[in-house]
């Protein structure tokens, strides 16, 4: 058997290649009295606010909305270089909380990376012991690079983020101070509606909203939220994520932004059938590319896959792509294909695609249509959600980097690293250092 992650979720493969999932944070007792809504916002301002003042354009929204004493916008603001406007300082952390029009200043902390998990944990302990309420959110503000770049690049500290693992360590340490899990845990930032994102946030959170895609500077409708929890606090995530998600493709639109707009909403508490459903797929596909030529025909596929973040030289490679594209690629090759695209249609409660991307099913992952060095595969050993997912991405690396022949190929190690707490296995991710993958990913077909 070999297992993986961190200490509240343990996944296990077995001698057969099935996989089980394991979660230890499962409270349930609220934190709150009924009907009352506390939304955390990790605001990391960033060139966003420097530049251009998007941040204050956001808190400006929640100040206009009417949410009433029972529904709260808690802010840890950080990040940026200068706010652009007259009452947020940058030289430290500083704690707001806004309600029905009125914010007030409640803490101030030392500055720090906002791209660091201890910070992260201390906010959300703070603020769901400061403002106890029923149903507690989470939202990530600031600029997101997928799986592998993380989110929350903080301007004052070298655009340090926040990976997956320094959420989920955040997250987990936090645990301790709540008694039920998030309502949701949202991204208003490019490219983290991500199934890696997904898994680290299953343990701790009932709804993930996050984008595929990149999403504009304005971001989310901030009083749309606070309208809609101020007419009825006792609507659930999903309820609520419609709400972010239909009031953000109308902001879009507004803006001419509205063709590659995505945004989805997971019910997080059906994750685990796509994850056991997709390692089955993703073993049926790296056992048939034991032959050259299945491999250069799933490959080829894949490169055509809906994916998201430019993934060409001039814009650079986010190499996030679609799930149910990486699934439909090697259809042909596994029986277990339609059972993880039913699993994705069942987790994906809503979703809003621009006409972009139509397809999109609400969740991409890691496939290096360019790789940009060992680092990123380093990276996603750490996140990746299947053994033989991680085996198949290293095969096509391996064979990219030995002329397509990858006869002599096996996983032993990507076994070991996959099953491994130990860092010195990533030492395996050197030999790709300057290896590309594939190169321009080629427009959708029509």
């Amino acid at each position: 058997m070999i297992s993986s992650f961190s200490a509240k979720l343990s996944m296990s493969v077995d001698e057969s290649g099935k996989l089980s999932i394991s979660r230890s944070f499962s409270s349930s007792t609220p934190m709150g009295e009924y009907g009352t809504w506390t939304i955390l916002v990790w605001l990391c301002g960033t060139d966003l606010e420097s530049g251009s003042g998007f941040a204050t354009g956001d808190i400006e929204e929640m100040l206009e909305a009417s949410t009433e004493s029972n529904v709260r916008f808690v802010l840890q603001t950080g990040g940026t270089y200068t706010w652009q406007n007259s009452v947020m300082d940058s030289s430290g952390f500083q704690r707001y909380v806004i309600s029905d029009g009125e914010i007030e200043l409640c803490d101030e902390q030392p500055a720090a990376s906002m791209g660091s998990a201890e910070p992260l944990a201390d906010f959300i302990k703070w603020g769901v012991q400061s403002f106890p309420a029923a149903k507690v959110g989470l939202i990530f503000w600031d600029h997101g690079g997928g799986s592998i770049s993380g989110v929350c690049f903080d301007e004052q500290y070298g655009y340090d983020s926040l990976s997956l693992t320094e959420i989920d360590s955040a997250l987990s340490a936090a645990s301790t101070a709540m008694t039920d899990k998030f309502e949701f845990i949202g991204f208003d930032t490019c490219l983290m509606g991500t199934v890696e994102t997904a898994n680290v946030l299953a343990t701790y959170s009932r709804y993930m909203y996050g984008s595929e895609e990149t999403e504009p500077g304005y971001g989310w409708d901030y009083a749309a939220i606070g309208d809609f929890l101020g007419e009825d606090p006792y609507a659930d995530g999903a309820a609520l994520g419609k709400v972010v998600c239909d009031s953000f493709y109308e902001g879009c639109a507004e803006i001419g932004a509205k063709s590659g707009a995505t945004l989805s909403v997971i019910d997080l508490s059906k994750l685990d059938d796509v994850i056991i459903s997709f390692n089955d797929y993703a073993k049926s596909i790296y056992e048939a590319s034991e032959d050259n030529s299945v491999l250069s025909d799933i490959v080829r596929e894949i490169i055509y896959a809906d994916n998201y973040g430019g993934n060409n030289k001039s814009e650079g490679y986010t190499n996030m792509v679609d799930l149910a594209g990486i699934v439909s690629s090697g259809a042909a090759y596994s029986d277990n294909a339609d059972a993880v695209l039913s699993a994705i249609d069942e987790a994906v409660v809503y979703k809003k695609n621009g006409s972009d991307h139509p397809d999109a099913c609400g969740l991409a992952t890691y496939y290096p249509l360019e790789l940009q060095g060992s680092s990123e595969l380093k990276i996603f050993g750490d996140v990746a959600i299947s053994p033989y997912y991680l085996s198949f991405v290293d095969r096509t690396v391996y064979g990219n980097n030995s002329g397509g022949n990858t006869d002599d190929y096996d996983n032993s190690s990507i076994l070991d690293i996959w099953s491994s707490d130990e860092t010195e296995s990533d030492d395996y991710w050197d030999e790709y250092e300057d290896c590309e993958a594939s190169g321009d990913s080629p427009p959708n077909r029509i």
